[in-house]
């Protein structure tokens, strides 16, 4: 009986002959790509961005994978919406086929492994023929045992000669069995590539520690990077005599090269920068002159990553072991964002060194906004700074001791305040200037009025949210305050304040700042005196921050305000593509009530077969200060806004609760008017039934109305409204066309902006589609409820965009 032993890709066929005691392998190669990665490269599907002033969202296709004779792959696209690029869509998995089809599959299957079988086989033939001319006059003399004449793979010629068929039994048993066990051996030398990412080693620590670049650790990660470079270099030479008998282990060692190509080139810009730190040049200089000093390594750097990045792009996930896929993954990430980081770095230079006054100082209002009274901003800015900068380090710092109300007496300006605000004061202040959620705008205001109160004109405004303070605690430590008999933590930070600021302060020297004129002297000590490890951390959290919208900035400097924008640091309401939803509330005398109110938000949008598209927000909130301090157990007096695509029609309101008349004030006739605040209400209407005011600002149609809600009790408010578009595209478009999709389709897609200082606690996106549509495309943080209804939800995720594809 013939014996069969198979190993992955090779087949070694041991025929028995009666004639003869030796027995001679006959090889068989398949060459077969795998069936998952062919399933992979058809679910390929990203999102493009698209310049703001293309409206209607095309396709660009991808490559495709190579054809085989039978099978057409399926075509991939990438999908484009402009000026956003979330997560790659999920691809809906199409009904199973029929058994038919499967059959003919099945045949055409069985022929392309035949013919990849041949190609293999001419392939290796080819390979052996030149092995054998370069060793043949070496061993031209030699003399073999006779052997039994055989045929080597289909299309060899018969070998004649004794000792031609002895070197040929080598070379194959050479090619067959040492050639892998050399692969295998330096493959285990390269694993060290792959525990790179599973924290093996110490670039795990540096990873998690930046300010690790001055240590030894990045010298070791270094070295062990070096070593597993060289043994995968070796096996890449090999690369092309495993690919005969293994497709996937040559694959593997391909995305291994590319792998170790992408970490040396990212140690290489790690070590270049080191260097750079190192530089004595660098010592006793200001941060400013420092980052002036590292901005060629940082272009060099940038450099670097975005050629490492073009090699992580070619690694196919599959052929990363499993365990360290998802890091990889979340690696590809990191190295792509820091290199867009660092290259806006180096394209901004000139912005950045604007902004830390490094040819001459700046100096920047600070406000401090109170997130536990909401404003459009923020918060109610209870409490504000001038700070000066000078080349990166602040030079001084002032806080007046009676907070934004020691601005009252001397502010010379008397304009009427916006309508909502009449219940607490028919003129307009400095502590009620950001009453847009464009912090743009807001931020002119808070200037203006600073301005017109005896204040110096300012190069810029910086908005803080109390919260920031707990982020900062924690990295820099507890801040003792003895005379106070408190201690400052993360977790008792902002409560503690609002204490001492609202209840506790001497009522005879009314100065309930001063506990914070106090506290910031103490926080920039720390900051000065911060060691590397305590600097990064700071990092850290100051980029949180700004990514959250808690820190806000404007500058006066049209070159330095571009670049904040650029990064998103500006709180600007955003343009979206379609859809578009922004909730933006305002406490209006109601304490500090919004820190112990939940909210819940539940958006619906319903799209008819006539593409008519109508959203339904539900917005549920709850009282919980029953049995909490003075600050809290009064109602929480609210009045929200929506905002949404401009255009946009209002069908129904209700849940709404507006005050009374009786406790808003009119304002005086010898009152001016603010522009700003005249075109957002001048075409401002109310609806009859609901008393909802609807108007515009800032390119959005805006919906407002009260919301009042009493201690240990719920709220509940709904608006409906219509969009000024219908999702259906004119029928002369051919996207449909290059998705594979016949029939009609639409694309959807919804922007989610989140107010700066708004804590949701839930948050839940609905779409339901026609019912002769199903969707083809997803974002990846929508999920399928049902064949015609997709959902999204989260706590507290900031800005979300959602989009489909769906089809007939």
């Amino acid at each position: 009986m013939p014996r069969k032993r198979r190993t992955n890709a090779i087949v070694l066929e041991f025929p028995e002959r009666a004639q003869t005691r030796r027995v001679l392998p006959i090889v068989r190669a398949v060459h077969s790509p795998s069936p998952h990665l062919l399933n992979l490269r058809k679910q390929s599907f990203s999102w493009q961005e698209l310049p703001n002033e293309q409206k209607t969202p095309e396709l660009a296709p991808l490559k495709t994978a190579a054809p085989t004779t039978q099978n057409k792959p399926a075509k991939t696209f990438f999908l484009e919406a402009p000026s956003f690029a979330p997560l790659p869509p999920q691809k809906i998995s199409a009904p199973a086929a029929s058994a038919t089809a499967s059959t003919a599959s099945t045949a055409s299957v069985k022929s392309n492994r035949r013919q990849r079988t041949y190609g293999a086989a001419l392939t290796s033939s080819k390979f052996l023929s030149s092995f054998l001319r370069k060793i043949r006059r070496a061993l031209a003399k030699i003399n073999f045992p006779s052997f039994q004449s055989f045929q080597f793979f289909p299309r060899f010629q018969f070998i004649r000669r004794e000792w031609q068929r002895a070197v040929v039994s080598i070379a194959v048993i050479s090619l067959i069995f040492v050639t892998p066990l050399h692969a295998f051996s330096l493959a285990e030398q390269a694993g060290a590539i792959f525990r790179l990412a599973n924290g093996e080693n110490p670039l795990n620590d540096l990873i998690k520690n930046p300010a690790g670049l001055t240590s030894n650790n990045f010298e070791k990660s270094l070295q062990t990077l070096n070593d597993a470079r060289a043994a995968m270099e070796e096996l890449a030479k090999l690369s092309g005599p495993v690919s005969l008998f293994s497709p996937k282990i040559s694959g593997q060692i391909k995305s291994g090269s590319h792998l170790t190509n992408a970490l040396a080139t990212v140690s290489d810009a790690g070590r270049a920068l080191l260097a750079a730190l190192k530089n004595p040049a660098l010592q006793n200089r200001q941060p400013s002159e420092k980052f002036a000093l590292l901005l060629p390594a940082l272009a060099n750097a940038a450099e670097k990553l975005k050629i490492a990045s073009t090699e992580i792009d070619l690694i196919n996930p599959t052929d990363v072991p499993e365990k360290y896929r998802q890091k990889f993954i979340l690696a590809k990430t990191v190295v792509t964002s820091l290199s867009n980081d660092l290259r806006l770095l180096t394209d901004h230079k000139n912005a950045l060194l604007a902004l830390m006054g490094h040819e001459h100082f700046s100096r920047y209002l600070v406000v401090f906004q109170n997130s536990n009274e909401i404003r459009p901003t923020g918060g109610f800015i209870g409490s504000f700074a001038l700070v000066d900068v000078d080349r990166g380090a602040i030079k001084n710092i002032e806080i007046p001791h009676g907070g934004s109300y020691d601005l009252q007496g001397s502010e010379r300006a008397a304009v009427v305040s916006p309508s909502p605000l009449h219940i607490v004061n028919p003129r307009w202040e400095f502590q009620d200037a950001n009453w847009f959620p464009d912090f743009a705008l807001s931020a002119q205001k808070l200037a203006w009025f600073f301005a017109k109160s005896g204040g110096p004109t300012v190069d810029g405004v910086i908005a803080i949210n109390s919260g920031t303070l707990s982020q900062l605690l924690d990295a820099i430590g507890p801040i003792p305050m003895p005379e106070y008999n408190v201690t400052l933590t993360s977790a008792n930070a902002v409560a503690e304040i609002q204490k001492q600021v609202e209840i506790l302060y001497d009522k005879k020297q009314n100065k309930p700042k001063k506990f914070l004129a106090d506290l910031a002297p103490r926080i920039l000590s720390k900051l000065k005196n911060a060691d590397a490890a305590v600097s990064s951390r700071l990092v850290t959290e100051l980029m949180s921050a700004l990514t959250t919208h808690d820190v806000q900035i404007w500058n006066t400097n049209p070159q330095v305000q571009k670049m904040v924008e650029s990064f998103g640091w500006g709180g600007r309401v955003k343009e979206a593509p379609q859809d578009f939803l922004m909730i933006v509330h305002a406490n209006i005398g109601s304490q500090k009530t919004d820190g112990v109110m939940k909210t819940a938000v539940n958006h619906e949008i319903t799209i008819a077969d006539d593409g008519i598209i109508e959203d339904t927000v539900t917005m549920t909130r709850t009282h919980t200060g029953d049995q909490q301090s003075e600050l809290v157990t009064v109602p929480n007096i609210d009045y929200v806004r929506f905002y949404v695509p401009l255009g946009a029609t209002l069908l129904n309101a209700k849940g709404f609760t507006p005050p009374t008349e009786n406790i808003f004030s009119a304002p005086e006739k010898w009152y001016v008017t603010d522009a700003d605040v005249v075109a957002s209400e001048k075409n401002s209407r109310y609806d009859d039934q609901s008393g909802t005011a609807i108007g515009s600002e800032s390119g959005k149609t805006v919906f407002g109305n009260w919301i009042t809600t009493k201690p240990g009790e719920t709220s509940i408010a709904q608006i409906t409204y219509r969009l000024p578009f219908r999702a259906f595209l004119p029928s002369d478009e051919t996207w449909t066309q290059k998705l594979g999709l016949d029939n009609e389709a639409f694309l959807y897609t919804l922007l989610t902006q989140t107010q700066s200082g708004l804590t949701v606690n839930k948050a839940v996106t609905s779409i339901r589609l026609p019912k002769r549509f199903t969707a083809k495309w997803l974002t990846p943080k929508l999920s399928l409820a049902d064949s015609h209804t997709m959902i999204a939800s989260g706590e507290n995720g900031g800005d979300q965009f959602v989009g489909l594809v769906a089809g007939e």
